[in-house]
């Protein structure tokens, strides 16, 4: 199932429906909140506001609330009953294994020092990368360990804006800085193995990066004002090969 979150509600659509894209297959929902973040654990949805995370029952189109709280901004799940989420500039571990009662935060880990930006899981769920504004690290759960990534260089004009594992390779992990994608190997930190800039006819810093389902080196970006571009990382200069402008209104 696809679920789109907006701020007042969601947008859902049936498995067997996604080839289709047919009206009759969206389904929209008003909720009582409005989600910053969502993630899938299986079939289970869950949704974060800024001061709540619920477990969401597309059935019922009910919700049941699984921790309040403050300043909460991003949230990925790592078991059906494990959620990560970040709250101002720290990571806190949900255990949410009890359904009769709230779920109980389990650890947290505190390395940033600014809001936190982004979360991701690497592909087997044994690395989770964070950024904030100026710093960026890799967590790696097993050792319960934290690197920082060094090399980075970001400033006010030129932030650290997200990240993403690449879904294809557990320890290759893509940074935005500004207008570069940087390409890091998570098991060493201490350097980029390569930074890609847009094209000057890309205007905006990058504030969004997803990667192809379908092949280990195609990624998408898109900047703050609306522009899309198509990278492939293995190009020598990580050149771009496809680009489009759309409107920020959307």
């Amino acid at each position: 199932m696809l679920v789109i979150a907006v701020t007042d509600g969601l947008t859902l659509i049936e498995p067997t429906e996604l080839k289709k894209l047919l009206d009759s297959s969206l389904f929209s929902r008003s909720l009582a909140f409005s989600p910053v973040s969502s993630s899938w654990a299986g079939s289970k949805l869950y949704l974060a506001a800024s001061d709540s995370i619920h477990l969401y029952q597309p059935a019922s189109n009910t919700s049941v609330v699984l921790y309040e709280g403050s300043e909460i901004s991003h949230i990925v799940a790592k078991l059906p009953t494990t959620l990560f989420f970040s709250s101002g500039d720290k990571i806190h571990v949900l255990d949410c294994s009890k359904s009769d009662a709230l779920g109980t935060v389990t650890r947290t880990i505190d390395s940033h020092r600014r809001e936190i930006t982004s979360l991701s899981f690497s592909n087997d769920f044994s690395l989770l990368s964070s950024t904030s504004a100026d710093a960026a690290y890799v967590h790696n759960l097993t050792a319960g360990t934290s690197a920082i990534l060094r090399g980075v260089a970001a400033t006010s004009s030129q932030p650290i804006t997200t990240s993403c594992f690449n879904p294809h390779n557990r320890t290759r992990l893509l940074l935005a800085v500004g207008r570069k994608l940087m390409i890091f190997d998570a098991t060493r930190p201490t350097s980029p193995v390569k930074a890609i800039p847009l094209t000057e006819s890309s205007q905006g810093n990058v504030n969004s990066i997803t990667c192809s389902p379908f092949s280990k080196t195609l990624v998408a970006v898109s900047t703050e004002l609306g522009f899309i571009s198509l990278i492939d990382l293995e190009k020598e200069k990580g050149c771009v090969i496809y680009q489009s402008a759309l409107s920020t209104r959307h």
